[in-house]
């Protein structure tokens, strides 16, 4: 199956760069056309477009609240006939190619006479909403209806995790039939042991032998992550928060990069804890070359007694970023 990305670049780039990222992950990234990840320098824009477009299966437009902006004259740039997006759908809609229109940042369809002639057929089509606060859920319906299969790699890992869960289950289970075996009615104590000793809320360096820096190369290019602090509050038994202030840097030579939760994992013992939720500090969600922003993640339920280390990058796996207090 091969899927391509129509957007306008000051409209939704960080939308469809995380869109992009994702499709490769399940397709592979020669199964996914998308202008700044493959147009290389010197290339022919509308002949490679007009290429990608007959050999696609799905065209997804991409449409933000800028994507039918008016251009200094007051008019739609869609009714501009240079118009890239406008030459894109043109394309895709004469090839009859499916078209399926991705609405992001709360857009809407724009009004039939935002459109040229050659575009209204798009307001015959079903659109469908990629909101940010159900980003998951709404991808699996998108994929669902176009066909991209379910990734295997994150069915693998809650199987292992199952497994996991189920042994460490187990092994309890042997413990305690053990110890009642042992110690019939003694009266001793019952508890488990003194409390794992956790760092407090404090912020905890990482140690000065280490490197804050992780540069890594994910589908995108280079992109920089960089750790400045990180801290743990115990929750329950056993248990705690675990959060961190990650700025990343765009160090790439290709325009937008999108920032989202799905980027990073926590690993407590090889057990893997994420996504987190991520909340912005500093800077846009989709920084631009040479830009950062600062995000802070919060991991929760972490197994306080047990290394940890931090997984980052598209595919994940980048890493890893050893946490110690």
């Amino acid at each position: 199956m091969r899927v391509f990305l129509s957007y306008r670049r000051d409209d939704a780039a960080g939308h469809a760069g995380r869109l992009h990222d994702d499709l490769v992950a399940r397709l592979g990234p020669a199964s996914v056309f998308q202008d700044v990840a493959s147009i290389g320098p010197g290339e022919r824009y509308r002949q490679l477009i007009n290429d990608a477009i007959d050999g696609s299966d799905v065209v997804i437009a991409v449409i933000g609240r800028q994507w039918a902006a008016t251009d200094a004259q007051g008019r739609s740039r869609l009714h501009d006939e240079d118009d890239v997006v406008r030459a894109e759908l043109e394309a895709a809609l004469s090839a009859d190619r499916r078209v399926v229109p991705v609405l992001v940042n709360r857009a809407t369809l724009p009004p039939a006479a935002a459109l040229p002639t050659s575009l209204q057929g798009l307001l015959e089509l079903n659109a469908i909403e990629l909101r940010d606060e159900a980003w998951s859920a709404d991808l699996d319906r998108l994929y669902a209806a176009i066909g991209v299969p379910r990734r295997a790699t994150r069915y693998r890992r809650s199987v292992w995790l199952t497994a996991a869960v189920t042994a460490v289950v187990a092994v309890v289970a042997a413990v305690l039939v053990t110890h009642s075996l042992r110690d019939p009615g003694d009266g001793g104590d019952s508890s488990q042991g003194p409390p794992i000793a956790a760092p407090t809320g404090a912020a905890q360096p990482l140690p000065a032998q280490r490197a804050l820096h992780a540069h890594h190369v994910d589908t995108v290019g280079l992109v920089d992550y960089e750790l400045r602090r990180w801290w743990v509050t115990p929750a329950s038994a056993g248990r705690s928060i675990v959060t961190l202030d990650m700025k990343v840097t765009n160090s790439t030579s290709s325009g937008a990069i999108s920032v989202y939760p799905e980027l990073f994992e926590l690993r407590a013992g090889k057990v893997p804890v994420g996504p987190p939720t991520m909340s912005r500090l500093e800077g846009s969600d989709a920084p631009g070359v040479d830009e950062a922003n600062v995000v802070r993640l919060q991991f929760d339920g972490v197994s306080s007694d047990r290394p940890l280390e931090l997984y980052t990058g598209n595919p994940l796996g980048k890493g890893p970023i050893v946490l110690r207090p």
